[in-house]
């Protein structure tokens, strides 16, 4: 049967569901019962630009076949008057020789950007029963009108990925100001920093940490992007106890310690040929912290320490850069509610002063 062989089958919008049902009950060519179980562990809605519609065909089939869902794609571009189209497919993957296979529905709306405002009355009656509903807004352009709320204010979780928006304050900004949406906001910048959280913690294995971090006064983010470089410096300061008090000047950020001490961030540009690094600082103990991506070791950190009178050489972890389907994955198999990832984010609009 076409359907579960992935090829997509025009649909009337307003006959989704109903079409999909008599899909999955339709006998194959001998007349037999499709040997498929459909699985939702969740729906994803996905709004993108129609230019990246292919890209997005990709990164689905890869989501489903870890994390089975439905997947209702949103492309949005082509001609102002351009009619609401809609697609239906399977996406089916076999978990084990002899077992059935497991698949995921995937519904694709097409629609002119005059049309917008009508995908939130196609989308939310797909949205599954039961299980939790996330919204990945993967435009470059910041929402400018009323779909985006409209989404998020329904949504278990909102993904968004700032780094590749043509205007990452506006975006943030209209999802931050959407009603209860700031809890279950997240950029998957935060994904992406995983490996330096994790990295940083070894640094702190063991080795007198809770002096040690009570001392640190300084955090300096070289050679990242800016959302990123101010994520990981605010979940640090998070982390840490420290609460924002004052931007002195672009780039740099004073904060007040538990101990009432003052502590500094500092973001910024430094040697590209060195790349990205975090060094925490406590002078207090000539204590240095440093965590880097070597450009000619892409997929590893390199962590070294000193102390008192420890030292740690510099190490290697393994640190591949994910691509975008294992971003998402990331995000959708976390909990949709996170306090430290929350604080952060508001903390790094705090940092940029985007807030």
């Amino acid at each position: 049967m076409a359907f579960l062989d992935g090829v997509p089958l025009a649909v009337e919008p307003t006959a989704i569901e109903q079409t999909l049902a008599s899909l999955w009950q339709a006998p194959t060519e001998d007349g037999a019962t499709p040997a498929a179980t459909r699985l939702s562990l969740g729906t994803l809605v996905i709004v993108a630009d129609a230019a990246d519609g292919e890209e997005l065909d990709a990164i689905c089939r890869q989501i489903s076949g870890r994390h089975p869902s439905r997947l209702v794609v949103a492309l949005l571009g082509g001609e102002r008057e351009a009619a609401l189209t809609a697609a239906v497919a399977a996406l089916c993957h076999l978990p084990q020789p002899g077992q059935p296979q497991v698949c995921s529905e995937i519904i694709v709306l097409r629609a002119g950007e005059g049309l917008a405002e009508r995908l939130p009355g196609a989308i939310l009656p797909l949205l599954l029963p039961d299980v939790l509903a996330t919204l990945w807004w993967r435009r470059r352009q910041p929402p400018g009108h009323g779909l985006a709320r409209d989404l998020a204010s329904v949504m278990d979780r909102v993904l968004v990925d700032l780094a590749g928006s043509a205007d990452p304050q506006a975006t943030w900004r209209e999802f931050d100001a959407c009603p209860d949406c700031a809890s279950r906001l997240t950029d998957l910048s935060w994904w992406r920093l995983s490996p330096w959280r994790e990295g940083l913690a070894q640094c702190f294995d063991g080795q007198a940490s809770a002096e040690a971090l009570a001392a640190i006064e300084q955090i300096e983010v070289t050679d990242f992007e800016p959302l990123a470089a101010a994520l990981l410096a605010a979940w640090i300061a998070g982390q840490l106890g420290w609460r924002p008090d004052s931007r002195p000047q672009p780039g740099e950020t004073l904060w007040r310690r538990p101990d009432g001490g003052s502590a500094r961030v500092r973001l910024g540009a430094g040697d590209q040929a060195d790349g990205p690094r975090l060094t925490l600082a406590a002078p207090a103990l000539g204590g240095e912290w440093l965590l880097q991506r070597w450009p000619g070791r892409p997929g590893a950190l390199v962590l070294a320490a000193h102390c008192h009178e420890w030292c740690r050489l510099p190490a290697e972890l393994p640190a591949p850069q994910p691509e975008a389907a294992g971003l998402a994955l990331a995000a959708l198999a976390a909990p949709s509610e996170n306090a430290a990832r929350a604080r952060a984010l508001a903390a790094a609009g705090w940092v940029l002063g985007w807030n």
